[in-house]
């Protein structure tokens, strides 16, 4: 846990670097130049889709609809508090990297075929994480079932898809991506093991004393 908590910091500190480095930024700036030259419709509206369906509002909506869906399958409330707070908790601690790190958008002027323009700060990309924390969350959950790898197959391709989606848009760095796949892993580990550690303890001592 303690390795996770190190982890996060340098990832805090390594977006405050590039952050200030003129000529990190500027390279980063040229790969998304490259991606804005090779648009195309279909990669517009997946994209744009993308961003529609990973936006905070949505994607609270969309957390909530998840929970609900593995309460209503599993009939265990314990799970669906667990997999809310995997991927709330994770997925909120990107706000608080935003503003420490306060690191501005992509000029979107320079850009060749801009679709969206974002104001917030840009490091670590909410999106990337939300759909990172989400994957995650749902490959916790399925600990020791036998399509576990089903789920770790589609969940990396969810994750990365979303990704790529920020960058093709030119509304993130590539480092903006790569740090939120990075700090998710980091975060859902630490949440799970907090969660293992302090939760479940108290939910097996509640089922002895209804057995008693």
């Amino acid at each position: 846990m303690s390795s996770g908590v190190v982890g996060i910091a340098l990832i805090v500190a390594i977006g405050a670097l590039m952050t200030h480095s003129v000529g990190w930024t500027a390279a980063e700036m040229s790969v998304l130049e490259g991606f804005s030259r090779i648009h195309t419709g279909i990669l517009d509206a997946v994209s744009l889709g993308i961003d529609f369906l990973f936006s905070p509002r949505i994607a609270a909506v969309l957390l909530a609809g998840v929970a609900v869906l593995i309460l209503l399958f599993t009939r265990r409330w314990r799970a669906a508090v667990e997999f809310v707070v995997l991927v709330a908790g994770s997925w909120l601690g990107t706000e608080v990297i935003k503003y420490i790190v306060q690191r501005p958008r992509p000029d979107s002027s320079l850009l060749a075929h801009p679709l969206i323009s974002e104001t917030s700060w840009s490091f670590p990309s909410g999106h990337t994480a939300f759909a990172a924390s989400l994957a995650l969350g749902f490959i916790v959950l399925a600990r020791g079932r036998s399509w576990r790898l089903l789920i770790v197959v589609a969940g990396i391709l969810l994750a990365v898809a979303v990704a790529l989606s920020r960058v093709y848009l030119g509304v993130h760095y590539v480092s903006d991506v790569t740090a939120s796949l990075l700090y998710s892993a980091i975060a859902v580990s630490i949440l799970a093991a907090l969660w293992n550690r302090y939760i479940q303890p108290l939910h097996g001592r509640h089922r002895n004393r209804g057995a008693n």
